[in-house]
């Protein structure tokens, strides 16, 4: 081990703090007894010095990085929690807004397509009955030609409301 990075393992600013359980049990979002069978399974290193129940901050650095994909920026991390809440209310505001926006935008031309996709359907069964009544007047029988005729009549009489 290069005499630099025993020095700064001497003096304990190294990434091998303990952490308690605690506070392993908080950061990975489980209860403290999942973080003594994960010890005993392996995937985290006791801290074993003045016998205090801890686990080694190297080892928890590593799990979050396994359960998150990516690595972990831990001085970028603690910076963004110590942000106050507005700056980060700011910051989700303005990642949310743009989508936001997005999703009203495509509602809104939805909403349009849907009613002129309706007055089509409304304008295309109003044609169609109005061939088959003039079909019925041209080709039916006096008593289907009649009824036409009332039909007819009745539909320029009725009020286009």
């Amino acid at each position: 081990m290069p005499a630099k990075a025993r020095e700064v393992t001497e003096n304990g600013a190294s990434s091998d703090d303990r952490v308690s359980l605690n506070a392993a049990a908080r950061a990975l979002d489980v209860s403290r007894r999942t973080v003594e069978r994960m010890i005993s399974r392996g995937e985290l290193a006791r801290d074993t010095s003045l016998g205090v129940s801890a686990v080694t901050k190297r080892s928890l650095v590593a799990a979050l990085e396994s359960r998150r994909g990516e690595p972990v920026d831990l001085p970028r991390l603690t910076r963004d929690l110590s942000q106050p809440a507005a700056t980060v209310t700011r910051g989700v505001r303005e990642l949310v807004e743009p989508l936001l926006a997005q999703v009203v935008d495509a509602r809104t031309r939805a909403a349009e397509a849907e009613a002129q996709v309706r007055r089509l359907e409304e304008r295309a069964q109003s044609q169609r009955e109005r061939e088959e009544l003039l079909g019925t007047l041209v080709a039916g029988s006096w008593r289907e030609r009649r009824r036409a005729r009332k039909v007819a009549l009745a539909r320029i009489a009725r009020p286009p409301f």
